[in-house]
């Protein structure tokens, strides 16, 4: 414990170019500085060859030799492999229930979600009022308004609030209406065949069916900015890492109402269209681009420091391969704005201010 030499973590000896030999030599200096910041001076660490030879393997050939891998997923097929997570996040959906394996998808924060989207579509206004008070179903373990929000009456506009963000809202439409069209059609072939009502079990696990679609996208999406960035594929194991290593599976699954699915996706679209549009972005690019940005402030408010960070390192990054500098910023904020500007309006209509 008392000697001073460093860790012995060198790569096997192997011909190469000047650069690969510096990459190297660079690499055997930080793994050493780390042993001796962990106070390893005297130990020798047989894995670390082994580990950065894998390493060097992966960034010439974008996945690991199958002699060293335990298993030996480049042999799947990429399109194979998607759909077998999606297979998979599927049967979990439909085999377990929601928080506390609860026999419904919505619940928590995401029942105030699901009333911007029940209030606008079946009532055509946002007047939480009798929506509040829905009949609790006899399968639910908490009331509709579990937070009690009918009882906070704003005295300006005498409507209930609703502080939670209608961006995951906007992104159920699509599966809402289909839900909706369904239901219409086998109730007309068999009256009462279906439950007409936006908190049954049918709309609930069709609507909340949304989270896992999103999610997987969010991963098909991934692969592509690995693919655009690095020129490779990515390996299959991090994908894996990326959606059980994390809590994305269980809220792909479990609290499918919450707005973290939701986020994963925009957040993802808009890492998708930054790496699409870095060598030549055009108009369409910075619109996009707003547009991706407005959604992921919708989906969480706070949310805004993310897109004002990307904001300050992208455009300016893109202002450098066009030459449209002012017309740029001006569009990328315009859209914005545009795209942020029905919280404001939202916020007059239920609260009588626009900031509140």
């Amino acid at each position: 414990r008392e000697s001073r030499r460093p860790c012995k973590s060198t790569l096997p000896a192997k011909a190469g170019s000047r650069s690969t030999f510096r990459e190297r030599k660079n690499r055997k200096k930080g793994l050493n500085s780390v042993c001796r910041f962990l106070g390893a001076r005297d130990i020798r660490i047989p894995i670390f060859p082994r580990l950065l030879s894998g390493i060097d393997k992966i960034t010439k050939e974008g996945r690991p030799d199958a002699s060293q891998s335990t298993m030996n997923l480049r042999l799947i097929p990429r399109s194979l492999f998607f759909v077998s997570i999606f297979s998979l996040l599927a049967i979990g959906y439909f085999s377990f229930g929601t928080y506390r394996n609860w026999p419904y998808k919505i619940e928590s924060d995401g029942k105030y979600y699901y009333q911007f989207l029940v209030s606008a579509w079946l009532e055509h206004d946002l007047d939480f009022s009798n929506n509040y008070r829905a009949v609790q179903l006899p399968w639910m373990h908490t009331p509709i308004d579990h937070y009690s929000l009918r009882d906070k009456i704003s005295p300006k506009t005498g409507r209930p609030a609703n502080v939670f963000s209608y961006g995951p809202a906007i992104l159920w439409i699509p599966f809402f209406s289909m839900a909706t069209g369904v239901a219409h059609f086998l109730n007309a072939i068999h009256p009462g065949w279906l439950d007409d009502n936006p908190w049954s079990r049918f709309y609930q696990y069709s609507v909340m069916f949304s989270a896992l679609v999103y999610t997987w996208i969010g991963l098909l999406l991934l692969n592509s900015i690995w693919e655009a960035w690095f020129r490779r594929t990515p390996p299959l194991s991090a994908l894996l890492l990326t959606l059980f290593a994390t809590p994305l599976c269980y809220y792909a699954i479990f609290e499918v109402s919450m707005s973290h699915s939701y986020d994963f996706f925009t957040f993802c679209l808009i890492l998708w269209l930054l790496v699409r549009n870095r060598e030549r972005p055009t108009w369409l690019s910075f619109c996009t681009f707003a547009t991706a940005c407005a959604l992921h402030v919708l989906v969480r408010t706070q949310n805004i420091a993310t897109v004002v960070i990307f904001s300050m390192v992208v455009i300016p990054y893109w202002r450098l391969t066009t030459r449209k500098h002012f017309g740029s910023y001006v569009l990328f904020l315009g859209v914005l704005a545009i795209g942020v500007s029905p919280v404001l309006f939202i916020n007059k209509y239920l609260f009588g201010d626009f900031f509140v």
